[in-house]
């Protein structure tokens, strides 16, 4: 027997090398597609039937948190708004786009308290829209079929949702269902 560590797996290698040389944009877009995955697994796992893992949800529950909570403390507000004219508008997007993370860490979360599948399918449904807007956003800023790019410094040009009032269930909130 030797002390030596097994061999990595060529997988984790080529992951490696894909975090650290992508730009900010495409981590971003890597995190949201990892949420995603790991809150439908989540929500796969604790589902009533006979695969329901409570042990595999939980630690998909863990990883999909882990990742959200990283995806909410990448948004600033106040950096969005240093972008020039329509500061008021990219804070409005920002705070918008963490407003729907807090969401899904809740559901997440009560998806554990609960040991229940409806919360974490919830999240996944969200974090899939966002994963898929800003697949579009990054497309979009690649040009005419190019390598994906950082976005564009410019403000973006549509407008925020109004914002629900305070009193409004959460299955009531566009974003929610």
């Amino acid at each position: 027997m030797t002390d030596a560590a097994p061999p990595v797996p060529a997988r984790n290698d080529y992951l490696r090398a894909a975090v650290t040389t992508a730009n900010p944009a495409t981590l971003h877009g890597m995190l949201a597609d990892a949420a995603v995955r790991f809150s439908s697994r989540a929500a796969d796992l604790l589902a009533d039937g006979p695969d329901r893992d409570e042990a595999g949800g939980y630690a998909a529950l863990d990883r999909a948190t882990a990742l959200v909570a990283e995806l909410f403390a990448g948004v600033k507000p106040n950096a969005a708004a240093a972008t020039g004219e329509d500061a008021d508008a990219g804070r409005a997007i920002a705070e918008g786009v963490r407003a729907r993370f807090a969401f899904c860490l809740g559901r997440l979360a009560e998806a554990g308290r609960n040991n229940a599948a409806a919360p974490a399918r919830d999240a996944a449904r969200v974090l899939t829209v966002h994963a898929e807007t800003w697949r579009e956003l990054l497309l979009g800023s690649a040009g005419q079929g190019g390598a994906a790019a950082a976005p564009s410094p410019e403000p973006l040009t549509f407008a925020p949702a109004p914002a629900p009032p305070a009193a409004a269930s959460a299955a009531s909130r566009s974003w929610a269902a």
